[in-house]
């Protein structure tokens, strides 16, 4: 994730604040982990942090910077990231079949889903057996 001061003042080294994440919830005001900025952070610069979040399935993630309140800005607003346009999944596995009735009802939909979630563990795509004729 990637924190930026869109202020128009330093954070100076020192003036620490932590940033939260939470799972499976749509809001901040629960966190899961936290990460503290001590270095300092320029006007106008950023800092990205990695989180390693126990997911399992698909679920919402939200972010909070200085949710303590440790930093005074002129937007305390905008220190939330949380909506339903930040969706974790876990990658497909198992068995999927591609059929009107299936999970996919084309192979390019199965395609779409392994591109936009990847892949956890072994994964099966099963297509139907079309009866074929030779004829010589």
């Amino acid at each position: 994730m990637v924190v930026k001061n869109n202020g128009t003042v330093d954070i100076n080294a020192g003036n620490s604040f932590d940033v939260q994440a939470s799972i499976g919830v749509n809001d901040c005001s629960v966190s899961s982990q936290t990460q503290n900025i001590s270095t300092g952070l320029a006007a106008g610069a950023s800092t990205t942090l990695t989180f390693t979040l126990p997911i399992a399935g698909s679920g919402l993630v939200s972010f909070q910077a200085d949710a303590s309140g440790n930093i005074t800005e002129g937007n305390e607003s905008n220190n939330c990231l949380s909506d339903n346009s930040v969706i974790i999944s876990s990658g497909l596995s198992g068995t999927y079949t591609i059929n009107s009735g299936g999970d996919y009802t084309t192979v390019s939909a199965a395609a779409a889903a392994l591109i936009a979630q990847g892949c956890a563990d072994r994964l099966f795509l099963m297509l139907p057996v079309r009866s074929m004729r030779t004829c010589c």
